[in-house]
């Protein structure tokens, strides 16, 4: 078989394939542009507490029988609300109060999937993704939902880019950085929710996170890096997704793996830049 037919032959013959390369691409898209922000800010424990946190609301939906995209992005909203409410606490750390609000959904999530061994089987389809029974209405929501997601990005770009490399000048000039940090949550809680089926909920942080911090490696242009990013996680997931085709692998993991391949990649490649420019500050110095 030759390369071009390997990469296309799992599209060619499965409408099923291609409605998951359609759902990874919209993964592919978002995740890695929302993550841009999350490394710039350091946030990348905010991604893992999502996940985790929004599987309450996924097994609240299952046990009521409605759409567990609706019960992960209410899982998502109420733990946005919880991290703004406790984090005007001053005694705490913004970092000790996700790890608690994300124990309490994650907890909650746990104790509602043992009240059924059915629940339990069903909902390990959506912890590791199960790309596979991507539904047309499904991927019609995952779109809008990435269309509003992109939208809101790109009205508060400026802003973002201001209050995270000087939020005291931010301010000064009438940046609402609070609200940033909210809109940043609910961004967050969009993209796991996209992710959800694609590569599943305690997958969703590798494309949040990896594919953003391999163009942080190669960019330091927050234009150029959201590109950069947005093009690594595209390919980590049609890669990933023709791979776990062949392979007979689970495609949540396998996009995670090329993508954490990318970034492995990154690395590598920038070693030089990296110790040219220590060089130069040591002979600065």
């Amino acid at each position: 078989m030759n390369p071009v037919d390997w990469l296309l032959d799992p599209y060619q013959s499965s409408h099923f394939m291609r409605m998951a390369a359609l759902s990874a691409i919209l993964v592919g898209v978002l995740a890695p542009a929302v993550g841009v922000w999350i490394i710039l800010r350091r946030l990348s424990y905010l991604g893992d507490a999502m996940s985790h946190a929004t599987l309450g609301g996924v097994a609240t939906a299952y046990l009521l029988g409605v759409s567990l995209i609706i019960g992960a992005l209410g899982a998502g909203i109420v733990m946005a609300v919880l991290l703004a409410v406790l984090s005007n606490h001053r005694r705490l750390a913004h970092d000790a109060i996700i790890g608690v609000v994300e124990t309490m959904g994650f907890a909650a999530g746990v104790i509602l999937i043992s009240r059924s061994d059915r629940v339990g089987i069903d909902l390990s389809h959506y912890l590791f993704g199960q790309i596979a029974t991507v539904r047309p209405g499904d991927l019609w929501l995952n779109a809008g939902l990435m269309v509003v997601a992109l939208a809101v990005l790109g009205l508060c770009f400026d802003d973002l880019r201001a209050a995270t490399f000087d939020q005291a000048h931010a301010r000064q000039v009438g940046v609402r950085t609070g609200v940033l940090s909210h809109v940043l949550l609910g961004l967050v809680s969009i993209t796991v929710v996209v992710s959800l089926q694609t590569v599943g909920l305690l997958m969703s942080v590798a494309m949040l996170v990896t594919p953003a911090a391999a163009a942080r490696l190669l960019t330091s242009r927050v234009t150029t890096m959201t590109f950069v990013a947005v093009g690594l996680g595209l390919g980590a997931s049609l890669i990933g997704l023709t791979l776990s085709y062949h392979l007979a692998s689970p495609p949540g993991a396998t996009i995670a793996l090329v993508a954490a391949a990318e970034f492995i990649l990154a690395f590598v490649a920038t070693v030089p830049h990296r110790w040219t420019a220590v060089s130069h500050d040591a002979a600065r110095a």
